[in-house]
């Protein structure tokens, strides 16, 4: 759930960067996408996905 929460507090900063332009927004984006392959990292251990079929969501997700 912590996990979640920080997501959804660097989604809220990096929107308010953006829009202001500040130079942080770049930072903010890297850290989003890092704790999003941890969040996706957990969820596929949790449903014992194996490399094979992490290969095929992440293809057909659009963002992996």
């Amino acid at each position: 759930m912590a996990l979640v929460e920080e997501m959804l507090r660097l989604q809220k900063e990096h929107a308010q960067a953006e829009a202001l332009k500040e130079d942080c927004r770049h930072d903010l984006a890297r850290r989003i996408e890092r704790l999003d392959a941890e969040i996706d990292s957990l969820v596929y251990e949790l449903c014992g996905l194996m490399e094979e079929e992490i290969g095929v969501v992440e293809a057909t997700d659009g963002s992996g």
